[in-house]
């Protein structure tokens, strides 16, 4: 039995396939502020379905939505348009997030 050299160990260590962990990091630093606005979200959701009972797959079919998707939405991952943020507020009867709409006569004041 030949003794290997630690070079040679190290070697056998490494991928052949390059890491994309830099880029995974840029990524989440360049969306830190709705990836924590959706995390938020995520935990509300999750503890209205819990306090409901409702399963992700019911969830999802009340949304009308993948299984998958709901999944992703509770993770915190999903960057959710207004329509889906609507749509699960009515669903569970509960607000996410309170947006201020001006009244149909300040629209008109607006130039």
């Amino acid at each position: 039995m030949s003794k290997q050299k630690p070079s040679e160990k190290a070697r056998k260590l490494i991928s052949d396939i390059p890491s994309d962990w830099l880029e995974k990091a840029n990524w989440y630093e360049e969306n830190k502020s709705w990836l924590e606005k959706s995390a938020v979200l995520a935990f509300k959701i999750l503890r209205t379905l819990r306090e409901k009972s409702i399963s992700q797959i019911e969830f999802a079919k009340m949304i009308d939505v993948s299984p998958q998707y709901v999944s992703k939405i509770l993770k915190g991952k999903e960057n959710l348009t207004l329509k889906t943020i609507d749509s699960i507020e009515k669903c569970l009867g509960i607000t996410l997030q309170n947006i201020d709409t001006p009244s149909p006569v300040c629209l008109t004041e607006i130039p």
